[in-house]
C-alpha cells in the first residue's frame, strides 16, 4: 500500500516537472546555437583584422576547444588533435603549418624557374 501511494505521488510530481526540462532544453539548445554564430562571426572579424596587421589566422579549433570542447570534437579533424592534446601532446592544438601555395612569392619564384634544359636562348645569342 506505502508503495502504491509513494508511486502516485512520484508519478504526479514528475509529471509536471518533464514539460519544463524538455522546455529547458529546447531553450539550452536555441542559445547554444546562437553563441556558436555570435563566436564564428568574432573569430571571422579577428582574423580578418590579424590578417590586415600581417598576423597569423588564429586556429578555429583551438579557438572552438577554448568556447566548447564538446562542439570542436564534432570534427573530426579537431576531434583528432583535441585527443592527442589531452593526451599530453602540448602542441597538438598548435595551428598547424600549411604548406606554401602557389600564391606565395617564394613558391612562384621556385615554380617559375625554368630546368636548364628547358632554357631558351635569348634572341641573338650564338649558338
Amino acid at each position: 500500500m506505502r508503495r502504491a501511494v509513494l508511486f502516485a505521488l512520484l508519478g504526479l510530481t514528475t509529471a509536471g516537472c518533464i514539460p519544463i526540462i524538455a522546455g529547458a532544453f529546447i531553450v539550452k539548445s536555441s542559445k547554444t546555437k546562437g553563441q556558436k554564430q555570435e563566436f564564428m562571426n568574432q573569430l571571422q572579424r579577428t582574423n580578418a583584422d590579424r590578417e590586415s596587421k600581417g598576423l597569423k589566422p588564429l586556429d578555429w579549433c583551438s579557438e572552438a576547444y577554448r568556447f566548447d570542447k564538446g562542439w570542436a570534437m564534432e570534427d573530426t579533424g579537431c576531434a583528432k588533435r583535441i585527443t592527442a592534446y589531452e593526451a599530453g601532446d602540448a602542441h597538438a592544438l598548435d595551428a598547424p603549418a600549411l604548406a606554401p601555395t602557389p600564391t606565395d612569392s617564394s613558391a612562384q619564384k621556385k615554380d617559375s624557374m625554368p630546368e636548364p634544359s628547358q632554357r631558351s636562348e635569348p634572341p641573338g645569342a650564338p649558338k
